[in-house]
């Protein structure tokens, strides 16, 4: 019986501890990049509930963009971006995190411009758009 208990709460912290660990993306992360020689800001606001999240993320020209389809898997994450105005695209996101600490693809899908389905730049983008440097964020809260 003790062993048979031992062995739920094992399993039980075990869970806790994996849902935790998924929670940590939670707060703001900031990056910059170098696009076509100029620096760009970069601003994210995740709010994780569980193996997903929400959340926001603030572009160059401080327009802000809702984040969408938000996945945790271990130290796995990815999501989109929609932006709209004079360039509609969605930007998929992929990457990993660990700490303080955060790197990112992103892969621009410019369908909603006239371009093919996947169009853009990124790997296997295509779309005229060279490949994207990796993008390193900081948690800054």
């Amino acid at each position: 019986m003790r062993i048979k208990i031992l062995a739920i709460t094992v399993l039980v912290l075990g869970v806790m501890l994996a849902t935790a660990w998924s929670a940590d993306i939670t707060g703001t992360w900031k990056g910059s990049m170098d696009m076509m020689g100029q620096s760009m800001e970069l601003s994210f606001t995740f709010k994780a509930d569980g193996n997903t999240f929400t959340g926001t993320s603030m572009g160059p020209q401080g327009n802000e963009n809702p984040i969408s389809d938000g996945k945790i898997d271990g130290d796995k994450i990815s999501f989109s971006i929609k932006t709209t105005g004079q360039m509609e695209m969605t930007i998929n996101y992929k990457g990993t995190y660990s700490g303080d600490e955060m790197k990112l693809t992103m892969e621009f899908d410019m369908s909603g411009m006239g371009a093919p389905p996947g169009g853009g730049g990124g790997p296997g983008g295509g779309g005229g758009m060279p490949p994207m440097p990796e993008l390193v964020l900081k948690r800054v809260n």
